[in-house]
């Protein structure tokens, strides 16, 4: 069937815009208007019109989409619509054009009799495991609006956290790529210059400046391959993180880097503190909690560690024993979850967790200057001193040849 681009006005005089697949403009205009729809323009799709779909098709949906979505289906529960109408609504407001296509087929589905969270399960690239069993919980103990809100609440604080990591990772980063920038661009015009004067004089060159002429002749004689090494190393790095080994490896070695190991392991445990606390309130039981959770840490090592804790908890143990037997839970959690094991509100305690850990991370990264500004000042002083070396040891062999 082609597809079709549609103006129309709902019965309170907003316009809506869209895509939709029809036999023909006749059975569309008709499909409008028992919907209560005003048809204003329907055009069949051609050419650029089907290229800008596609773009729009292609267009990532982030977790702020995500959660705003989220926040407004609870709202709209909350307000005693029907969850159709909800979807509909929905569909309606979502800027977000996949986000809005998968809504409308989220939507089509609960029409023809399925459940939201059976229909949200067809789409694992945009609703995660954890969101998909917080629907379906919510849907079993008819708490959906509370448990939607819950949801906004894990997705806006995860997004929180991923902007504050993000910010971490942008000083030190920039600092890199101009000191490293700078480098190539001594190395690629200026050494050059200071390499004929050299060649005059029947002298060995240092060290560090055949180094630099080294590395000034691969960028230009050789920088095809240069190009190719970097496109390899690239790609090999993604298989490596791709491959079952890799992805542990690296994991690892994320938690032990100074400073940033520090950040990743509290955003970690904030993640897997709230989230378990999430579930447990929602009404689901330990063992599906810590099952749901353990495939949405982001880390293989600490879901190793979970994996060995659920299979204790399955044998009858609580959660603390086996969580102290791992070192990448810290004591604070253990003799958090001990005591919420005895009082009876591991939820609420582990709650608290997540926000100790939030606020861990938020005072580390407004001190990251501080923390990393060593290892930038030992990072620039071994570049500045290499390329001081690089250009003055030869011009100083020099002075003595002239003195001789």
């Amino acid at each position: 069937m082609p597809n079709f681009v549609y103006k129309v006005r709902d019965r309170n005089g907003r316009a809506i815009n869209g895509v939709i697949a029809a036999k023909n403009t006749e059975m569309l205009i008709e499909y409008f208007k028992n919907m209560g729809y005003t048809p204003i323009k329907i055009n069949e799709q051609k050419g650029l019109v089907l290229f800008q779909t596609l773009i729009r098709k292609l267009k990532i949906i982030t977790l702020k989409d995500i959660n705003l979505m989220t926040r407004q289906l609870a709202t709209f529960e909350g307000a005693g619509m029907p969850i159709l109408t909800s979807l509909r609504a929905l569909e309606e407001q979502t800027e977000n054009w996949r986000l809005k296509e998968i809504v409308g087929r989220v939507k089509k589905d609960v029409e023809g009799g399925s459940e939201l969270s059976d229909s949200m399960n067809r789409f694992p690239d945009v609703f995660s495991i954890l969101y998909i069993s917080m629907v379906r919980a919510g849907e079993a103990a008819g708490k959906l609006r509370d448990i939607l809100m819950r949801l906004a609440e894990l997705g806006e604080k995860e997004a929180d956290t991923q902007a504050q990591i993000k910010t971490a990772m942008r000083y030190p980063l920039i600092v890199v790529v101009v000191i490293t920038g700078v480098f190539i661009g001594i190395t690629t015009f200026i050494l050059p210059k200071f390499a004929s004067l050299f060649e005059k004089f029947n002298t060995e060159l240092p060290l560090p400046t055949r180094i630099m002429l080294l590395i000034n002749k691969l960028f230009h004689q050789y920088w095809y391959l240069l190009i190719i090494l970097v496109i390899l190393a690239i790609v090999g790095f993604k298989m490596f993180l791709r491959s079952k080994t890799g992805r542990a490896i690296w994991d690892k070695f994320t938690l032990k880097v100074p400073v940033f190991g520090k950040v990743m392991q509290s955003a970690i445990m904030a993640r897997f503190s709230r989230i378990v606390g999430t579930l447990l309130q929602s009404g689901l039981p330990v063992l599906q909690a810590l099952d749901i959770t353990k495939d949405v840490l982001g880390n293989v090592e600490v879901t190793k560690a979970l994996n060995d804790v659920r299979d204790n908890v399955k044998e009858g143990r609580g959660m603390s024993g086996p969580l102290a037997l791992h070192k990448v839970f810290p004591p604070m959690v253990v003799h958090m979850v001990a005591a919420g094991e005895e009082s009876g509100a591991l939820d609420s305690l582990l709650l608290k967790i997540a926000e100790h850990f939030d606020k861990e991370v938020e005072n580390t990264i407004k001190n990251l200057t501080t923390l990393i500004e060593p290892i930038l000042i030992l990072f620039l002083g071994v570049m500045v001193l290499f390329l001081a070396l690089a250009i003055f040891l030869p011009m100083w062999n020099m002075s003595r040849l002239f003195l001789k």
